[in-house]
Order: structure tokens, then sequence, then C-alpha cells
């Protein structure tokens, strides 16, 4: 089957950048873990044999991270296994990569939020998503709203 075939593909990469980086599963379980992403060795090695079809994006986020390369190129690279065509590109920046400048408030927050259970998160997301379509309706008569 090519799907799986991929998969093992696309894990065996995961493997490879991990070796790469001489770290073992515990030490990318606990890297994972020092960014807010709790998973343990045996999610790690489930990964690496393509057992996993549709691993957390927040996990993705962080094994590019730990492994240093682009989340969109691991991501591509999960989405071109299940799928066997290479995604459509983002939209990318002119340097050719896609960045988000974050502040260290905005930093902070997201770390706070990775603390959160998943229900709090989502209540958080609910709100954020309600100010923001609050403020959109909202005229502002020429000044910025707080």
């Amino acid at each position: 089957m090519v799907r799986g075939q991929s998969l093992h593909a696309w894990g065996a990469r995961l493997a490879q950048l991990r070796r790469n980086a001489a770290l073992t599963g515990a030490e990318v379980v606990a890297k994972l873990a020092s960014l807010g992403i709790r998973l343990d060795r045996r999610t790690i090695y489930a990964y690496e044999a393509g057992r996993i079809a549709a691993p957390d994006a927040g996990a993705v986020w962080g094994l590019a991270k730990i492994y240093g390369v682009s989340v969109e190129e691991l991501s591509s690279a999960l989405v071109q296994s299940r799928t066997g065509q290479k995604p459509v590109g983002l939209q990318a920046g002119a340097s050719g990569q896609d960045t988000v400048r974050v502040t260290i408030e905005e930093r902070d927050l997201i770390q706070q939020l990775r603390t959160l259970p998943s229900k709090s998160r989502e209540a958080c997301r609910d709100f954020v998503a309600f100010e923001t379509h609050r403020h959109a309706r909202k005229p502002t008569h020429g000044r910025e709203t707080q």
C-alpha cells in the first residue's frame, strides 16, 4: 500500500532527524515537555514507525523546533504521506519562510495556555474569538479601542 509505505517514510525521516540531533526518545519527550507538549516515548516511536497517520499539530511543531527543521517541512511530508501528493505551498514572506513575530507578552500567554487542560484552552479560544468579533463590529470613531 503506497500510503502505508509513505507513512513509514515519514516516520523514518523523524527517526533520522532524532538520530541526527543525537537524542533518545526520552530526551525528545523531555524537550517537548519543556515546550508544554506532553507525549510519551511510545508515541514518539509510534510516529517514527509510521503507525500514527494524524499526529497532534503541537507535537509536529515541537518536533520541528527540536530537530531544527521547519514546521512546513514536517507537515508537508506528512500530508504527502497521507495523500500521495505534494501539498500546495503556503503564501510565504519575501524571505521564502513563513514568519510570525511574537512579543514577549504573547509568548508568555501562549506558554500559559499550554499548561491549561483542553477544555480551558477551548474556552479561552472561544472568548478571544468573541472579543475579536465584538471589537471588529464596534465603530472606533477615529480612535483606537482597547
